[in-house]
Formats: structure tokens, C-alpha cells, sequence
């Protein structure tokens, strides 16, 4: 344990300059994460904010991580301690471009923290800390705090939302979303981790709760909401008029800002946002604040390295001018950068002096003297010097891999070394697995550790005599640490796991966005216009949601065009029978004739094809469950150890289809498994795993790939993660010279090869292998015919393993359960940022801008121009926007080689940017590009713009995507419909949904083979799935009985009023999930969620809820119809019914005057009249109950 005492001498010295009154105290000899280790103990000990400035955005992200483990790890029974980042914007300056919401929120959220939590930690990098900002007086002015039970106008919180700079949308997703319907509102306020819903009754807050934004299901009851501005530019008359005086006391003057002055003025007249509104902050306001004006008189300042933070505010500052100069000469009206930011030194003067100022530095100025005199003097009194050593010496840079155990064994006896000197240890681990992997390799060191985040062991005593004797074993946590330390003076030692396990990726801080699923079986993104199909009439025009009025009750229903302009309306109840018509690569379906004969033949044919796809599957699946093959060993010690070298935290999706993988290999028949996921969400893991466990069950492993680039990337990763080990790695591709081919066939041969990684010179006949247990083929639809049937070949006798990019659905994955094994990873990894997408037009300021932020950054940029015939004007364009860039150009209609030699030396980053074509390699795996232009955007499809844009964003950074397109009025209607849709493209706009979905049907028909393509766009990809899961079913023996088309109608209102589901599509959404339920508790679900969604259910809706339980009661006992005529009820039993005409004669027969039989089919049931529309419902479940009481007395069930 570490005693208090300890803590105390600890600090006694920077306590005691404190009490001397020294406004300026210099820590030093802090190394690796001590710094924040130290604040997290001066927290305890300080009252008042903390403001750590650091020298860059990556320093600030890692500071905001490891002060947030040192906090809850030392403090973790006070939950008042509160870390906040304050980022930069992530724009370069003067971009013309907003922040995203993800970084005004916590921007905000900072702000609000400083002014209102007195033991704030707020880590801002020195960029940030420039800036210019919002006056509090305005920002307190945005700002609400309102509590459950508390009266207030709901019109007073809209209003306030809309001061705020919120976005009204139809559902709220996105932080700065908000919504309102009825006496509902939901919204995403910065400083919730998810959106909020406010229930008002009149003007009271009934109820706020967290609610999930990909379900809309409310989560859990809050007692109170923050609301906080959602932007730093506040858009109103006054701010509007400011603007607009400064533009023109500025620029006035001068012809050549007019045209820019009037373009924003048009937007500032209709008070509209725009992108690059941010950079006018300062003539926003009469004046405007700064961060060091936001923290309390008695906030602390930290500096960390304070020569390094000059050094990057003096830096950022010449940047700023430099980025002025050019915007200036483009004549773009532009604060300068003295109204927009402070100098450092304008900072050290106005904010300093008055402050407490603390310096952490890790070098020391003070003079070691011998030890007899004293350890260490200060040169100064108002400089504090520690005692900190870097445990990587003493830990060592090996890394547990391969046979070599003696580090291992090493580090285990320094571990004990360490404890028999009463030492404190600590590890810190990133994963679950990573503590797991610990704790095992220690036990078979007979190392005793415990685990910090499974059970309460408290780290600071009280202080008393006994303490000495409480000596804690080594200790295991999960955490962020990226480096150890120890600290003699406290008897503690901190170890990282990638000071054993070899160094993780860097997860960011971004904020994790709820991507919701794909809404399949829903009519989430259905327009009007958008093709459905109905099962029994086929293809139809989707015409809008019509409200008839049909005797004296109005309803809503789904109005359908067929052919010659027939029309259908569905009932909401009976829209189980409608699906959206989804056909791969915007295929435009026929429409069929309404009682015609087409579609049944349709039908027919698909449903044959089918069956016959079916038939061969199982065959096929039959054949290999009898086959014999290799049966590899259960994980060995060097299996795990592999594994642990992994340098990622693996995804719950990847760890599922290792486990799937690695199951099937320790079965005797052979595996065939496909592995579904986007490239670098884990795909190429799954695949090492496998082969390193063939390698260990003494099995040869081949890896197939289409193109030689794929074969190369392949081959580097193997080598890599294979090199510590006894394991020989080739190649064999046309990149080898004959004599490296015929030295890698021959050690194939005679087994001193163990992976060879080929395109499908691997598949020819001069191959042969000494023992092959694993083939693992990369993008298999990609091969030709004659390579296929060389793998299906295969597949009989060895382990195959196929992976592939395009993504599967899960629903086609459903319906092949028991036919194919599927794996899918659909979950990206912890670090995969959102990539921030920009539609413009053609402007090349901001072309420059965008690939110098790049450039400047290391990185790589692909420029697609899909026009060969002029491609290498517009590279030639490019090189004359950016000088300085290496460019390459790269498309089809090059020849083979010198197309693959360009592709290859991009990936080796020979060149800075690619002017491509959509020839873009699909599994290409180029962490290092992360931007990407694609010109004339309006020309694409969303699936190919969907495609196109997943080619960056593959790392921790943050990736950009710029759409280019002519300026609106240049556009067709086509068009300008599909850029509406293109501006969705964005994780959770409807535009990503369709896209994914478009792509997801094209994976369905690479898996499927190309006939089943067309079996697709005949009938419809959901009704497709359907038809594949009934054969299936029926073929493996379990027929499954076509659900009854039930008709009821009571001439009452039942629906869902436009009042109270006002978005069209969100009202038809719920009628088509309402009509999909199959039991009670999934209906009561429903209704739960609309009234959670809602507010309590109208007359109107609730008659439907009633309605839809008749229809589930009506399912139950075969009743395909119930109709109302004035006082009496009918009710028309369907042929499959359990209930006998004697049960119906006993009932009548006991109820004498109410029920009579009209045969053949049907029971008239007498109500008394007139009477409410929710009696009449009631009166019809009492039926069902004393029809259910009939039938349990004459001894049969119902079900």
C-alpha cells in the first residue's frame, strides 16, 4: 500500500513553496507519465481548477487519457473529480469548413466545466488555448440547467435550443440534434454521452431520460439536464448586424472583397451557418473572451515542457499568418490572426501574473551532490525536484515471442525482487486480454498477482503503524499507460503492457458514434417514388402514406402504383406483406400488373432457382461434414504467446470468428469458413491465427490473393509477425525472379517452406506441397472460373479459409445458417475515427488546403478523376496547385504492370498522391491516406461513393473526404436529388444505409454466383432471403406454414395520428414493425417504445395497439377475418383452425342470444349498440378468452 505519510513528504515541498507565496513553481524531473501521475496527487491536496497546457493535439489526447486512469486509480471513491479535453477545431485555420460536432461538443462541455466545477482538470493544447473565444456572457446566455419535475414553457427550452445553434431534425442521432413532437422533446446536448428526451405534462418536465439513439429506446431516468450551445458562432440579429459592420468597416473599402462581402451578407440576412463561420468568430461579438477568462481567479495553470509549448504557440502563430497571407490574396474577407488569437507572450502577460503557475519538466537544473550531504539541492526555492526512473531499462525491450522464455523469467524475478523490498507494483494492461494473457504467464511462474479492477483493494492507507506489514502482491489493471515508472520515494513501480507485450495502437478520444444497423425488414429510408414489392401483387410504386376516409372512419394507407396505373391500398396492419424493393447497382425493376399473372411466374422461377442453390449447398455441406481431414492440436503456450503479441485490442466481432475458425480447425472434417469485414477491421488477424495454428500442428500453409499488391501487403505482415519465430515465409508472384519461384516451389515441396503467399500462380499444377493443411484465399469472387474450380477442389481435403471485403448481410447469413459457415466482423476497430466528409465546389484554395493539411501530416492523397482522356491535365493541374507533391497517375487502361508497379511504390509511399481512377484497389490496405478528393461526385453512384470514400480513414487519424460538383444551378433534378442523398453519406444519414445496403446485395451475389444476381433483382432482396430460409427449412425437414392474411375491420379510427407521429416516414416505419410482430410481448414492447418515443397514446393509436392484438389473437386461433355490420361482429375461421364446429355449437349453445352460426365459416357475435370504439374491442377479446375456455374444456389447445 502507499502510505498517506508518504504522499505527504511527497508533496511537502511543492506544499511548502505554495506557503511561501511563489506564483511560479518549477517541478521537474518528471519522466514518461509522471507528470500526470503527480497532478492526480496534487488534485487531492488543491482546491481550485486545473488548466494543463500542452505543447500538441496528440500530447493533449494522452494527457487527457493517463490523467483519467491516475484519477480513478488513485481517487476512486470520488467521483467529483472530472477530467475534460479541450480540442482544437481539427480545421486548418482559415479552412473553409465547421468543426464537427463531436469537437464543439467537447469544446463546450470544457468551457462549462471551468466556469462551474471547482475541481475541474481542463487539458487544452497550446493551439486551442490562443484562440479567441465566445464571451462568457454569451455563453452563460445558451446555457440551461432544468430538472425533472421543474415548470418551464416547452417553448422556452425550443428556444433556447435554437439560440444554441441545434439542428431541428425528424430523429435525433447526433450531437446537436434535437426534435419535438408533442409533448416530447429529444435532444443531444455536449457533456451527454447520449441524446436526451424531455416528457413534459403541460408545462411540466415529467420525466428526462437517456434514450439510445440507434434503438430510440429510452435507457435510464436522469434527474437533471445540461443544455450547453452546440456552436461558438451564435447566429442571431445582433451578432448577424456585428458582423456584417465589421465586414464592411474592414473591407469596405475595397472592390476586391465585394463579391465575397455579398455572399455573406446573403447568409447572414437569412441568419444561416456556413462552412467557415468559425474563422469570424471575433467579428461576431463587440468582444470576445479567452480560455484563461473562462478558468476561476483561483484555477492553477500546469505547463508541460513550458520551452517546448512556446516554442509550438510561436510555431502555430507564424502558421496562422503564413495561412492569412494566402486567404488574403485570394480576397477572401478573413479576420487577421491578431483578432482571432493571442500571442504567447500577450498570454504570459495579461494571464500569469495573477495566477499560480506550476512547470513540469522532465530534465533537472539542480546539482547532484555526494550522498552523505544530501540526495539533491534546488537551485532555486521555487523549484521542486523528484526522483523518477524509467522502468524500460529494467524491464527490458524484448518482448515475450517466440522460444526464447529467459526474458520472461527475467522480469518474474525482478517482480519478486521488487515485492521483497516492499514495493508496490502495478501493471497496467489496455485489454481484457491482455490482463487474462498476464495473469496466465505468470502463474506459470508461480507469480501470485491479483486483479485491481475485479475486487476493492484499497492503494492509500490511513497512515497507521501496521501499514508496513500490508505489503500488497503485484497488482493488475485495466488502464491507459503507454509508459512505467519508478517512484523510490513512494515504494511504487508502474509497468505498461507494451512494456511486455510490444506497443499498442494509440486509441483517440473521439467520441464513439451509435452507428445504428442497417434497418432491413423497416421502411426507415422509404421515399416516395422508391419501388416495393408485395408478396401476393409484386412490383409497385411506392405513392406516399394516404389518409381515406371510408364510411365514417378515417385510416391511414400505404398507396402502391402497378402497371397502367392501377392502384392498391394496404392497411397498416397488412403491411407484413410489403417490402421495399432493393435490386443491386440501382437496377430499375419493372412494374407488374395488378391481378396479372407475371409475377406468380416470377415467383415460381426464383423460387425453383433457389431451391436448386439450396439442394446444392447442402450437398455440398452433407459431403464435407463425412469427410475426413486434419484435426489441428487445442491453443499451445506459443499460441497464446503469438496471440498476445498482437498490437491492437481485438474487436468482440474478430475475437467471435477467431473462436468460430479456430473450432473448425480441431475438427477432424475439413473447415470451410468465410470471413466477412471491411478492410483493416481484422480480417488478416483472423487469418494469422489460423495459419500460426496449422504451422504448430506441423501443417503447410498457402494464402491465395487476386493481385500481386495484395500478395506483397500480405507478405510483409506474415513476415513480420512470423519473424520471431522458427517459421519460413515466401512468395510467389511475379514479382520473384524465376530462380526465388523455383527455390520456394522446391522448399514447398520438401516442407522447409511453411506459408507461401501467391496470386494463382500458387494453383498451378508445377505446386506441390509436402503436406498442406490450411489454404486461405483473400477475395475469391476476384479469381477467374478455371481458379475456382482449382479451390472448390480443395476444399475437400483441406482446411480452407476465405476472406473478403464486400460485406454480407447478416439476414442472407441467417437464412444460410446450417449451410455455410459464416463469420462476420462488422464492429470497427476502437481507433477507427468517423472520416469527415465535405461536399464543395470546384474551389482550389480549398484542393490546396486539403492536401497540404495532408502533406504536412506524412500522409498520402488520392485524387479520382474518372475521365482517362483527360486525367493527366488535371495531374498536371494538381502538381501546379502543390509543387512540392510527388504525383502519380493510375488507371485501367494502363498496362498490367506499370499499373501494379505504381499501385505498389503509392503503398510504399513513393508517392504523396495518386490522380486515380475508380480503379482504386478494394482490399488495399493504405493506413498512411487519408484524404481523399473525388471530382465531379455528382456523376457516382452512392455505393460507388460509399466504396470510393472507404479507401482512407483506416488509421487512428482523422480521414477526409472531399465531394466535388458543379455549382447547384448547374445540376440536373437527378442530381441534385442524389447529392441530397450524398450529403447523408455520413455514418448515420439514410445515405450510408441505402449505400451499405447497395453494397451488401452485391456481396450477397458474389457469394451466391452471378444467376443468383438476377434472382435478386426479379423479386427483391429481402423477399429473396425469404424465399432461400423456406427452402432451406423445408429441405433439413422443417416446413414452416404461410402465415394467415387476416382482414379486420370494427369502422373505428385506428391509426396513428399525424399530430402525434408527425415524419411521415417514421409513422409508416412503426405500422410496418407493428405488422411483423408475432407475439403479445413484442407488441407490448412496441407500444412501450412509441409511447417512450411519443408520450402517452392518443384514442386513435391506442385503437390500433388494441387492433394489432386481435390480429396476433386472430393468428393464434385461425380467424382470417372479422367484420363489423352495425351491432353484430362475424368472425370467418380459416380451414387450418383447431377449433371444431363443436367447440362453436357449445359456445353457442352457453351464451344463448349473443353468438350464432353462419355456416360455412362463420360465428355472428351480437354486441349491444351504441357503444365506444374501445368497448367494442374489449367485447372482442372477451370472445377470444371464452372461445380459449371452451377449447381447454373440451381438451384441446389452442396453439
Amino acid at each position: 500500500m502507499i502510505n498517506r505519510s508518504s504522499i505527504d513528504a511527497f508533496l511537502a515541498p511543492v506544499l511548502k513553496a505554495l506557503e511561501r507565496g511563489e506564483r511560479h513553481i518549477h517541478l521537474e524531473g518528471l519522466w514518461e507519465r509522471s507528470k500526470e501521475f503527480l497532478i492526480s496527487l496534487m488534485r487531492g491536496k488543491l482546491s481550485g481548477s486545473f488548466l494543463i497546457l500542452v505543447p500538441s493535439v496528440e500530447q493533449a489526447e494522452e494527457t487527457y487519457e493517463h490523467l483519467q486512469f491516475f484519477i480513478r486509480l488513485l481517487h476512486p471513491q470520488t467521483a467529483s473529480i472530472s477530467t475534460y479535453l479541450f480540442p482544437t477545431w481539427e480545421i486548418l485555420p482559415y479552412e473553409a469548413l465547421s468543426p464537427l460536432p463531436e469537437v464543439v461538443s467537447r469544446r463546450m462541455e470544457s468551457l462549462y466545466a471551468l466556469l462551474n466545477d471547482p475541481l475541474a482538470m481542463v487539458v487544452a493544447p497550446i493551439q486551442a488555448a490562443m484562440q479567441n473565444l465566445m464571451p462568457k456572457r454569451v455563453f452563460n446566455s445558451t446555457v440551461g440547467f432544468f430538472g425533472a419535475g421543474e415548470t418551464i414553457e416547452r417553448e422556452e427550452i425550443i428556444a433556447l435550443l435554437v439560440r444554441g445553434g441545434y439542428r431541428a431534425v425528424d430523429l435525433v442521432e447526433a450531437p446537436g440534434d434535437y426534435s419535438v413532437r408533442g409533448g416530447v422533446v429529444d435532444l443531444f446536448p455536449p457533456g451527454h454521452g447520449a441524446p436526451v428526451r424531455l416528457e413534459f405534462f403541460g408545462d411540466t418536465i415529467e420525466s428526462i431520460r437517456q434514450f439510445n439513439p440507434s434503438t430510440q429506446r429510452s435507457e435510464k431516468f436522469l434527474e437533471e439536464v445540461i443544455i450547453l450551445p452546440v456552436t461558438e458562432a451564435i447566429l442571431n440579429r445582433e451578432s448577424c448586424h456585428h458582423l456584417s459592420s465589421r465586414l464592411k468597416q474592414e473591407f469596405g473599402g475595397s472592390y476586391l472583397y465585394q463579391s465575397k462581402i455579398e455572399l455573406l451578407q446573403a447568409q447572414l440576412d437569412q441568419e444561416s451557418p456556413f462552412p467557415g463561420l468559425v474563422h469570424y468568430l471575433p467579428y461576431l461579438y463587440s468582444r470576445t473572451d479567452t480560455l484563461f477568462q473562462y478558468l476561476p481567479a483561483d484555477g492553477h495553470i500546469l505547463l508541460y515542457e513550458p520551452a517546448a509549448v512556446q516554442r509550438a504557440a510561436e510555431d502555430f502563430y507564424n502558421e496562422l499568418e503564413r495561412r492569412y497571407q494566402q486567404v488574403h490574396r485570394q480576397n477572401i474577407p478573413y479576420p487577421h490572426p491578431r483578432e482571432g488569437y493571442r500571442l504567447w507572450s500577450e498570454i504570459q502577460q495579461e494571464y500569469f501574473p495573477a495566477r499560480q503557475i506550476f512547470s513540469l519538466r522532465a530534465l533537472k537544473t539542480t546539482v547532484a551532490l555526494p550522498e552523505a550531504v544530501e540526495e539533491s539541492t534546488p537551485t532555486a526555492p521555487d523549484t521542486v525536484s523528484f526522483e523518477v526512473k524509467s522502468v524500460s531499462g529494467l524491464v527490458g525491450k524484448s518482448k515475450i515471442w517466440g522460444r526464447d522464455r529467459s526474458y520472461l523469467e527475467s522480469l518474474s524475478s525482478e517482480i519478486k525482487s521488487w515485492h521483497r523490498k516492499n514495493q508496490l507494483i502495478i501493471l497496467v494492461c489496455g485489454s481484457e486480454g491482455q490482463a487474462e494473457r498476464l495473469e496466465e504467464l505468470f502463474r506459470e511462474y508461480e507469480l501470485g498477482v491479483r486483479r485491481l479492477d475485479k475486487e476493492p483493494i484499497p492503494l492509500l492507507s490511513a497512515g497507521g503503524e501496521d501499514d508496513e506489514a500490508r505489503v500488497l502482491p503485484p497488482l493488475i489493471c485495466l488502464g491507459e499507460l503507454s509508459s512505467g515508472f519508478f517512484l523510490p520515494g513512494l515504494s511504487l513501480v508502474l509497468i505498461a503492457d507494451q512494456e511486455i507485450f510490444g506497443e499498442r495502437k494509440k486509441i483517440p478520444t473521439a467520441l464513439k458514434s451509435h452507428r445504428p444497423a442497417a434497418a432491413l425488414a423497416t421502411f426507415r429510408d422509404l421515399k416516395e417514388g422508391d419501388y416495393v414489392v408485395h408478396i401476393e401483387h409484386g412490383i409497385g410504386r411506392y405513392l406516399g402514406l394516404k389518409k381515406l376516409t371510408i364510411g365514417d372512419t378515417r385510416k391511414d394507407f400505404m398507396l402502391v402504383e402497378y402497371l397502367d396505373g392501377d392502384k392498391l391500398y394496404i392497411p397498416p396492419e397488412k403491411l407484413n406483406m410489403v417490402q421495399k424493393y432493393s435490386g443491386a447497382g440501382g437496377i430499375v425493376p419493372k412494374l407488374d400488373k395488378l391481378g396479372g399473372a407475371t409475377w406468380s411466374k416470377t415467383k415460381a422461377r426464383v423460387k425453383a432457382s433457389v431451391k436448386k442453390m439450396a439442394e446444392d449447398l447442402l450437398k455440398l455441406y452433407a459431403a464435407r461434414s463425412i469427410a475426413i481431414g486434419f484435426a489441428a492440436p487445442p491453443d499451445t503456450p506459443w499460441q497464446r504467446e503469438f496471440e498476445a503479441s498482437f498490437e491492437y485490442e481485438e474487436t468482440p466481432d474478430q475475437l467471435r470468428a477467431i473462436q468460430e475458425v479456430k473450432r473448425d480447425m480441431e475438427e477432424p472434417r475439413p473447415m470451410d469458413r468465410l470471413v466477412c469485414g471491411d478492410v483493416g477491421y481484422g480480417k488478416t488477424e483472423v487469418a494469422l491465427r489460423a495459419a500460426f495454428k496449422a504451422i504448430t500442428g506441423n501443417k503447410q500453409v498457402a494464402l491465395v490473393a487476386p493481385t500481386t499488391i495484395l500478395v506483397e501487403q500480405h507478405f510483409q505482415k506474415f513476415s513480420q509477425r512470423f519473424a520471431p519465430y522458427p517459421v519460413r515465409v515466401e512468395m510467389l508472384s511475379r514479382f520473384c525472379t524465376r530462380k526465388q519461384q523455383m527455390e520456394t516451389i522446391k522448399g514447398l515441396r520438401d516442407g522447409t517452406v511453411d506459408v507461401v503467399i501467391g496470386t494463382h500462380r500458387l494453383l498451378q499444377k508445377d505446386v506441390e506441397f509436402r503436406d498442406l493443411g490450411l489454404v486461405i484465399i483473400d477475395e475469391e469472387q476476384r479469381f477467374g472460373v478455371a481458379h475456382k474450380e482449382r479451390l472448390k477442389a480443395l476444399r475437400n481435403s483441406v482446411d480452407v479459409l476465405t476472406l473478403t471485403a464486400t460485406p454480407i448481410p447478416r439476414t442472407l447469413n441467417m437464412a444460410l445458417s446450417g449451410v455455410r459457415d459464416l463469420s462476420i466482423i462488422d464492429t470497427p476497430p476502437a481507433d477507427r475515427m468517423a472520416i469527415q466528409t465535405h461536399i464543395i465546389n470546384f474551389d482550389p484554395e480549398i484542393i490546396t488546403q486539403a492536401i497540404i493539411r495532408e502533406l504536412e501530416r506524412d500522409g498520402q492523397v488520392f485524387f479520382v478523376h474518372n475521365q482517362v482522356e483527360n486525367i493527366e491535365k488535371i495531374a498536371d493541374y494538381v502538381q501546379g496547385l502543390v509543387p512540392s507533391a510527388k504525383i502519380a497517375i493510375a488507371h485501367g487502361q494502363m498496362q498490367e504492370r506499370e499499373l501494379e508497379r505504381i499501385m505498389l511504390d503509392f503503398v510504399q509511399h513513393k508517392y504523396d498522391l495518386l490522380v486515380c481512377t475508380t480503379i482504386i484497389e478494394s482490399g488495399l490496405d493504405i493506413p498512411s491516406a487519408n484524404t481523399i478528393i473525388i471530382n465531379q461526385a455528382h456523376r457516382y453512384g452512392l455505393a460507388q461513393l460509399y466504396q470510393l470514400r472507404g479507401r482512407v480513414g483506416r488509421s487512428s487519424r482523422r480521414a477526409y473526404a472531399y465531394l466535388i460538383i458543379p455549382a447547384e444551378d448547374a445540376l440536373s433534378d437527378e442530381a441534385r436529388k442524389r447529392m441530397v442523398a450524398i450529403q447523408e453519406l455520413s455514418e448515420l444519414g439514410s445515405g450510408f444505409r441505402l449505400a451499405a445496403r447497395d453494397m451488401e446485395i452485391r456481396g450477397a451475389g458474389n457469394l451466391l454466383g452471378a444467376e443468383q444476381h438476377g434472382q435478386i433483382a426479379a423479386v427483391g432482396f429481402d423477399l429473396y432471403c425469404d424465399l432461400i430460409r423456406q427452402a432451406i427449412q423445408e429441405m433439413q425437414g422443417q416446413p414452416q406454414e404461410q402465415p394467415l392474411d387476416i382482414t379486420i375491420d370494427l369502422q373505428v379510427e385506428a391509426y396513428l395520428p399525424d399530430f402525434y407521429v408527425p415524419d411521415t416516414n417514421q409513422r409508416l416505419n412503426l405500422y410496418k414493425r407493428a405488422s411483423l410482430l408475432e407475439d403479445e410481448q413484442a407488441l407490448l414492447a412496441w407500444k412501450e417504445e412509441v409511447e417512450d418515443r411519443y408520450g402517452a397514446m392518443p384514442e386513435a393509436a391506442r385503437l390500433f395497439f388494441q387492433q394489432m392484438q386481435l390480429r396476433l389473437l386472430c393468428q393464434r386461433w385461425k380467424v382470417k377475418a372479422i367484420h363489423r355490420l352495425g351491432n353484430r361482429i362475424s368472425f370467418t375461421f380459416d380451414e387450418r383452425t383447431k377449433v371444431s364446429p363443436q367447440e362453436l355449437i357449445q359456445l353457442v349453445k352457453k351464451e344463448g342470444g349473443i353468438f350464432r352460426l353462419s355456416p360455412p365459416a362463420d360465428l355472428v357475435m351480437t354486441v349491444a349498440s351504441p357503444q365506444s370504439a374501445e368497448a367494442l374491442v374489449r367485447q372482442i377479446q372477451d370472445f377470444f378468452r371464452l372461445l380459449e375456455q371452451e377449447v381447454a374444456a373440451a381438451g384441446i389447445g389452442g396453439e
